[in-house]
């Protein structure tokens, strides 16, 4: 009998699960509460820490989470009679069951996420300007790749842009498929990595492809979409396309120099970012002026003095055989090569553009020029020009076409691309007014052949290459101290000059490819709606309560 009294009280031996007094409280279980507060206030505190640091690794954290620990365990020994006693009542067991039930559904939602993470099953970005999305040109550009690709980039996590990098490089691995592999490094403890390398900056990529002995190497700074998909077409195709900076006439220079000496430098940092080589052409100290034929565009920018007449031949004989060119002007007395653009359907107009109807900071001289439709303006709201001249551009009249069908593509090769409003005026110019046009486009391609209903479009037919021209009637709306001046509306001006370099060098695979930034969508409350939400929060709400409070005590009463 005696045994038996012992097996329907299995707790009756132990002493650490003996009842307490009535009314009392032990002083081991004092202390073994406070214990417990304790640890969980050292618990949070830890994960606190651990969130902001993004690691548990330093000793402080881990430190403390021991502590915590002990606290808790010291907290359970203590209470362990209280613990037995409440995990066998009828609430408690269905809690439990119900937490065993939501950790299960939890551990099955953090493997669902992790597979989906390593394999993207699906994936869909909601936000309005595809944040986070790689644009349909970097998508075609790696479906496209006929050799293996690989992204090696060395990021800590004190890289301030460290997440949205390796988000970045994540979508290049999914759209690459096989054919691109991506290696991330932390730049701060994977040091034998980094030196083999030899990256010296935190946030460094390297592109390369190839086989040993024969790779190719690209190295990229910074990490944007427009970067690493040029470093791997830098890489896959071999070699860089080279752009030439005339200078000698006191044209724009490609470095800063100070207010005296304007220069594009952030323009040349793009096109690098680009994978172009940017070089300047000096022909004044040439034997025989001649533009290099490896110089797939030629920049004359802001040059006040005229070229001699062996110079003008060589580059007139450049644009002649194919070559592009990117023409800046400036308003008289500087040269409006006037000679050279009007072979291919461009006059300049003498004298200053003035608009009093589209300028910038009141000022009729700053233009505030409206992008046409082309392929270079697409995306692009205006562009602020300081001075510039016009240009007239021959037009002419439309094909005939059939009774009910669209109308046939123009045969212009020059297309106006930035244009003044109406109530623009040219100096030296009376009696005419707007609107003018202050930049031009000129291809001297072949028409494309006339594409059928329901058929795909045809291929350009082969043949020699033919020039594009890109003639501004200003220099100075891309000169660093320009768009310094102009603060974030200088994005538009450096967009456009970077999409019209990769348009003439028939680059058309970068020509839209923008920077993406979160659109800005600040919020304002009316007065209205102000009042009401004080309305709503201070007395609706509380009346509410109230009288909910009051139906549930008069249930009660009776």
């Amino acid at each position: 009998m005696a045994e038996s009294r012992e097996e329907q009280h299995p707790t009756k031996g132990d002493p650490r699960l003996a009842a307490a007094p009535s009314g009392a409280m032990s002083v081991l279980a004092f202390y073994g509460r406070m214990a417990g507060w304790a640890g969980s206030v050292l618990l949070l505190a830890a994960l606190f820490w651990a969130s902001i640091a993004k690691s548990i690794g330093p000793l402080p954290i881990k430190i403390i989470g021991i502590l915590a620990l002990l606290c808790i365990a010291f907290w359970v020994y203590s209470n362990i009679h209280q613990l037995v006693v409440a995990i066998r009542t009828r609430g408690v067991q269905s809690a439990l069951n119900s937490a065993l039930f939501s950790v299960i559904i939890l551990a099955i939602l953090v493997v669902v996420n992790y597979i989906s993470l390593r394999h993207e099953v699906f994936r869909a970005d909601m936000t309005k300007s595809k944040q986070f999305s790689l644009s349909d040109q970097t998508i075609k550009i790696l479906k496209g790749l006929d050799q293996k690709v690989s992204i090696t980039a060395f990021i800590s996590d004190e890289q301030y842009n460290a997440d949205k990098l390796r988000a970045l490089l994540h979508q290049y691995e999914v759209a690459g498929g096989s054919k691109l592999a991506v290696k991330t490094y932390d730049f701060k403890t994977d040091i034998d990595k980094a030196q083999e390398y030899g990256a010296r900056f935190d946030g460094t990529m390297y592109v390369e492809c190839g086989e040993e002995g024969a790779k190719r190497k690209e190295e990229i700074q910074g990490g944007t979409e427009e970067q690493i998909t040029s470093a791997i077409l830098a890489a896959t195709t071999g070699q860089k396309t080279r752009v030439c900076a005339l200078t000698g006439h006191g044209e724009v220079g490609l470095e800063g120099g100070g207010p005296d000496k304007p220069s594009f430098g952030m323009l040349k940092s793009i096109l690098q970012n680009q994978q172009y080589q940017v070089d300047t052409l000096n022909l004044v100290t040439m034997a025989t002026p001649a533009v290099p034929s490896d110089c797939k565009l030629l920049i004359i920018a802001g040059a006040k003095y005229a070229p001699t007449a062996k110079e003008m031949k060589a580059i007139s004989q450049y644009v002649d055989q194919g070559g592009n060119l990117m023409l800046l002007l400036e308003p008289p007395p500087a040269p409006d090569f006037a000679d050279l653009v009007k072979a291919h359907g461009v006059t300049p107009l003498a004298g200053q553009v003035k608009d009093p109807l589209s300028s910038a900071e009141g000022n009729p001289q700053i233009l505030a020029a409206v992008p046409q439709d082309h392929d270079v303006t697409r995306g692009l709201q205006f562009i602020v020009l300081p001075t510039s001249i016009a240009f007239d551009v021959e037009e002419s009249a439309p094909p005939p076409s059939m009774p009910g069908a669209p109308p046939p593509p123009s045969t212009d090769k020059a297309k106006p691309l930035l244009k003044t409003s109406d109530g623009a005026t040219v100096a030296n110019l009376a009696g005419r007014r707007g609107p003018f046009s202050v930049a031009v486009a000129v291809d001297e391609s072949p028409a494309p052949p006339p594409q059928m209903p329901g058929q795909p479009p045809q291929e350009e037919p082969a043949g020699e290459r033919k020039s594009r021209l890109l003639i501004v009637g200003d220099s100075d709306f891309i000169t660093d101290n320009f768009i310094g001046m102009l603060g974030g509306l200088g994005r538009q001006n450096l967009a456009f000059a970077a999409m019209a370099v990769n348009w003439l060098v028939k680059n058309e695979k970068l020509v839209s490819i923008p920077a993406k930034e979160p659109p800005e969508r600040p919020y304002s409350v009316t007065d209205a709606q102000r009042r009401f939400t004080w309305a709503l929060t201070a007395g609706i709400v509380p009346l509410l309560i109230i009288i909910a409070g009051v139906l549930v005590w008069w249930r009660r009463r009776v």
